[in-house]
């Protein structure tokens, strides 16, 4: 238990430092050219014959607020549709520029340092209809109003929250298909 809590600990503290040093949040820094070409751990992808329909994709890296939020700024009004940032360093600033992606529909955020806090940003969000956010224990049962107000989200995952049986129950009620764990069930 106390390996755990000194791991969260230290990832928390990891995460804070990486948001200390971005304090432009989603604003593009100008030193960058913003291209694709010039992330260091993402890539924008766009499957052949559909190039319209864009993927980021930044799972497993080291990825940051910052950098996610101008790989977005890249992509054309309407293009981009999937965001893969789990097991990324990103916080709840990365939400503010998913919000701004309107055509987003899916959503992979588990295992980051994303808060219920920073799914309010999500809130009204037209497109968005699968989410995960499986893996982040600092989203609790707070986040019901949030991921309600999603309003065509159809999946979500939730595996390793802290949301209640309560709480799934009233996600399903709603129509939303919960994935979650047995300590869900």
């Amino acid at each position: 238990m106390q390996a755990t809590s000194f791991k969260s600990l230290v990832v928390q503290i990891i995460a804070l430092t990486v948001a200390l040093a971005t304090l432009q949040g989603c604003e593009r820094d100008s030193s960058q050219s913003g291209g694709a070409e010039q992330s260091q751990n993402c890539k924008l992808l766009a499957t052949k014959g559909m190039e319209d329909r864009k993927t980021i994709s930044c799972s497993r890296s080291a990825a940051t607020d910052r950098e996610v939020c101008n790989l977005i700024r890249t992509v054309p009004e309407g293009e981009l549709r999937k965001l893969a940032l789990s097991n990324t360093l990103v916080t709840d600033k990365v939400l503010q520029c998913a919000a701004e992606a309107r055509a987003l529909e899916i959503l992979e955020i588990a295992d980051t340092e994303v808060s219920y806090t920073g799914l309010a940003a999500l809130a009204g969000h037209q497109a968005l209809n699968d989410l995960d956010i499986g893996g982040n224990d600092q989203i609790d049962d707070a986040a019901i109003d949030a991921l309600l107000g999603i309003p065509n989200l159809r999946g979500v995952t939730v595996i390793g929250t802290g949301i209640s049986k309560e709480v799934l129950s009233r996600l399903r009620d709603a129509g939303i298909w919960v994935l979650a764990d047995d300590h869900h069930q």
